[in-house]
């Protein structure tokens, strides 16, 4: 059994891969208990997909974003923004979705 290093501070990782298609994997990283929100956005700022909402333990998480959208429809080629929001802080990182 390989040993997670220690979580050091709450952080959203880097997508990967990205650019992607059909999905990518989100890690993030929590210092302590925390309720989440990790949703994808489009470039305008509206809400594309919800990945995760409610309380995680600490540790590291992954997450995919399967590049469709709140009704299950496959999202159009293009930018996109993956954003964390914790009590403490707010989160962003770019992603790319190519079809």
């Amino acid at each position: 059994v390989q040993e997670q290093p220690p979580v050091l501070g709450t952080a959203l990782g880097a997508p990967y891969p990205n650019p992607f298609n059909p999905r990518t994997n989100i890690t993030v990283s929590l210092a302590s208990r925390l309720e989440i929100r990790l949703t994808i956005h489009d470039l305008a700022g509206r809400l594309v997909s919800v990945l995760a909402v409610g309380e995680r333990p600490e540790g590291f998480h992954r997450f995919v974003w399967d590049g469709t959208d709140l009704r299950g429809r496959a999202a159009a080629s293009g930018r996109y923004v993956c954003r964390l929001v914790t009590a403490e802080r707010t989160q962003s990182r770019p992603l790319t979705l190519v079809r």
